[in-house]
């Protein structure tokens, strides 16, 4: 049997970023999976994404692989985000995945969840595939360390205005900060990668770090 590589739900393991001042967006995430067994894996970048948009994966290895090959078709002609949660049940339907029910609900939980975005904006997407819109000017993040690089984001931005009120805070320091937090508080997190998509920008990039014309 192959091994399975754990992202997020049964074992500690993901931070996914992103931030969008309304006209472009910045993301990243960590760049390791934990096999079974414990094992840390690289597996690099933890978003996947075409046409101009592109989504954060926290979840199965197995969805992961399915998220990068079927990029082209999920956003493809796009038109907004619910169509993107349609296409990614059917995708995991196609694919022999079936969510899991409690008793009395009538929404399917998935066990994956993540980030989706385009140039100036940000959705969340959770384990029931429900999508929320994500306000600019604050750092959206989902994962096993989630909270802390939201917590992080937060803390910096409020203390880099109260110490430097005419500086200017770059959002990549933002991710960076993020990421660095999720890193230093879940000794499974590691490496690091960002990225961002402007108006117009068709492709994300393998590289680290794109600053572009931030």
């Amino acid at each position: 049997m192959p091994e399975r590589l754990l992202f997020n739900h049964e074992r500690p393991m993901t931070v996914i970023c992103a931030y969008t001042d309304g006209a472009a967006t910045w993301i990243g995430s960590d760049t390791y999976g934990i096999a079974t067994g414990g094992i840390p894996m690289e597996v690099g970048k933890k978003w996947y994404g075409a046409h101009g948009w592109a989504f954060g994966h926290c979840g199965d290895a197995y969805v992961a692989d399915l998220f990068e090959e079927e990029a082209e078709t999920l956003f493809a002609e796009l038109r907004r985000p619910l169509e993107f949660v349609w296409r990614a049940r059917e995708m995991f339907e196609r694919a022999g995945l079936k969510a899991s029910y409690r008793e009395g609900e009538t929404v399917g939980n998935w066990q994956n969840s993540g980030i989706l975005v385009r140039a100036g904006s940000i959705w969340d997407i959770d384990d029931n595939l429900a999508v929320t819109s994500i306000p600019g000017g604050r750092l959206h993040a989902r994962g096993s360390a989630g909270c802390e690089a939201k917590s992080a984001a937060y803390g910096y931005a409020r203390a880099m205005r109260k110490a430097k009120p005419r500086t200017r805070i770059l959002p990549l320091e933002l991710i960076n900060v993020a990421i660095d937090c999720a890193i230093e508080f879940d000794v499974n997190i590691r490496g690091k990668w960002m990225d961002w998509l402007g108006p117009g920008d068709g492709e994300i990039s393998v590289r680290w770090p794109r600053i572009g014309a931030v």
